[in-house]
C-alpha cells in the first residue's frame, strides 16, 4: 500500500502553460487529471477514453510526428508506437482579456480599451507541437491590431459600433496565426472604452444635458397628452350642455307655444279678427323681455296684458248673443281701444296714438270713422298699425285720414 501510495504522482495548474490555462477547465470532466493535459503519457493500454471537449494527440515513438484523433469516447492506440496526450477541444472556449490597452483614435483622442478575445483550439497537434507558448506572441498582435483599429475610428463610432474579428484583422495577421499554431478567433468584444479625466466631464455633461433635453421632452409629451385629453373631457361637457341647453329650450317653446295658443283662443273668445290676432301672436313671439317674460314666468305685465285682453272686447262679447248691440260703442272710440291695447302689447307707439286721439276731436274725421263697416274698420286699424312699423306712406297716412 504504501508503495502505491508513493507511485501516485499528483499535478497543478501552474503545470500549464499559459495559453493551456485559458482553455483547460477548473473542473475536469470525469477521471481526468490535470497530468493528461500537461505531459505524455506512456501506457500499456490499447484504449484510450477521450472525453467530447477533448481531442487525442498522438507523438510517434519513433519518427517525432505528432497527429491527433478527431474521434471521442474510446479511441484504439498502439502503446507500442505512440505515446498520447489530451487536448481541449474545439467546445472549450479560451478566453484572453487585455485591460486598459492605451490607444489614439481618428480624433486625437487617448483611450484606455478593454478587450477580450475568445478562441478555440481547432488542430490539437499544431497547438501541442507549438501553439500551446504563443501568448505572449498573440498578446503582441492583438495589442497592435487593437491600435490600428482605433487609429481608423473616431471616439463616438468605437462606442457605439460593433467589432467582429474580420474588420478587426484586415491584414490577416490573426489568420496566419490559426493556420501555424492550430488556434481559431471567434470573438472580439470591447468591454470598455475609457477617457481620460479632462475629456470625462465634457462627455458627462454632454450626456446629462441629453438626458435633461429626453426628461422635458417626455415631460412635454405628457402635458400634450393631458391637454388633449382634457380638451376632448371639455368637449364632451360643452356637448353635454349644448344638449341641455337645447332640451331646455326646446321645453321653453313648447311652453311658449301652449302660452300662445291660450292668448289666441282667449282673443277668438273675445271677437278679435283673425288679422288682429296674427298680428299680436307674431308681436309677442317676436318680443326679446317683455311678452317673452310674460308668458314664461306668468308676472304682473302678464295680468295687466290679460286683464286689457279682456277689458278691451267685452263690447264684442256681446255680440255672439246679439248683433244689434255690437253698435252700442263707436268706431272711433273702439280704434283708441285697440290701439291702448297695442300699446300695451308694444305694437304701437303712445306718440301716434296721441297724435290719432287728437285726430278725433275733429267732428267730421269722428264721424267718417264710425259710419264704416267692419271691413273699412279694420283696414283703417291695420293700416294705422302698418305705418307705425313704417310700412305705410305719409302721403297715404293723410288719405286714410
Amino acid at each position: 500500500m504504501a508503495n502505491e501510495t508513493k507511485n501516485v504522482v499528483t499535478h497543478s495548474r501552474d503545470e500549464l502553460s499559459e495559453m493551456d490555462k485559458l482553455f483547460v477547465p477548473q473542473d475536469l470532466d470525469g477521471n481526468l487529471e490535470l497530468g493528461d493535459f500537461v505531459s505524455y503519457k506512456s501506457s500499456i493500454k490499447f484504449w484510450r477514453n477521450v472525453p467530447s471537449n477533448c481531442r487525442l494527440v498522438l507523438e510517434n515513438r519513433f519518427t517525432g510526428n505528432i497527429s491527433f484523433n478527431s474521434g471521442v469516447g474510446l479511441n484504439f492506440v498502439s502503446p507500442i508506437f505512440y505515446r498520447t496526450i489530451l487536448v481541449p477541444g474545439p467546445e472549450l472556449e479560451g478566453v484572453k482579456t487585455f485591460n486598459n490597452v492605451k490607444c489614439l483614435s481618428k480624433d486625437k483622442i487617448e483611450l484606455g480599451v478593454d478587450l477580450t478575445l475568445s478562441m478555440s483550439i481547432v488542430d490539437p497537434a499544431k497547438y501541442v507541437k507549438q501553439g500551446k507558448h504563443q501568448l505572449s506572441q498573440l498578446s503582441s498582435i492583438v495589442n497592435r491590431l487593437l491600435r490600428v483599429y482605433v487609429a481608423n475610428k473616431k471616439f463616438d463610432d468605437l462606442v457605439v459600433s460593433k467589432c467582429d474579428v474580420d474588420m478587426f484583422d484586415k491584414t490577416g495577421e490573426l489568420d496566419d496565426f490559426t493556420d501555424k499554431y492550430g488556434i481559431q478567433f471567434n470573438k472580439i468584444i470591447f468591454e470598455k472604452i475609457e477617457l481620460p479625466e479632462r475629456l470625462k466631464k465634457l462627455y458627462n455633461d454632454a450626456a446629462e444635458e441629453e438626458q435633461r433635453k429626453n426628461a422635458q421632452s417626455v415631460r412635454l409629451k405628457a402635458e400634450l397628452e393631458k391637454a388633449e385629453s382634457d380638451a376632448k373631457i371639455s368637449d364632451i361637457h360643452a356637448e353635454a350642455e349644448s344638449k341641455k341647453i337645447s332640451k331646455l329650450g326646446e321645453a321653453k317653446t313648447e311652453t311658449l307655444i301652449n302660452k300662445l295658443n291660450k292668448v289666441r283662443e282667449s282673443l277668438v273668445r273675445n271677437g278679435v279678427s283673425v288679422s288682429e290676432i296674427d298680428e299680436i301672436i307674431k308681436t309677442l313671439f317676436m318680443s326679446e323681455n317683455g311678452n317673452t317674460a310674460f308668458f314664461v314666468g306668468g308676472n304682473d305685465m302678464a295680468k295687466n296684458i290679460g286683464a286689457g285682453v279682456d277689458a278691451g272686447k267685452n263690447y264684442t262679447a256681446n255680440a255672439n248673443k246679439n248683433s244689434s248691440q255690437a253698435k252700442k260703442i263707436s268706431n272711433s272710440e273702439k280704434l283708441l281701444k285697440d290701439l291702448q291695447l297695442r300699446i300695451r302689447f308694444n305694437c304701437y307707439s303712445k306718440e301716434s296714438y296721441e297724435e290719432v286721439e287728437s285726430l278725433l276731436e275733429n267732428p267730421e274725421t269722428k264721424n267718417y270713422i264710425d259710419s264704416l263697416d267692419n271691413d273699412g274698420y279694420n283696414n283703417l286699424l291695420n293700416q294705422l298699425v302698418e305705418e307705425e312699423k313704417g310700412y305705410v306712406s305719409s302721403s297715404d297716412r293723410g288719405k286714410v285720414k
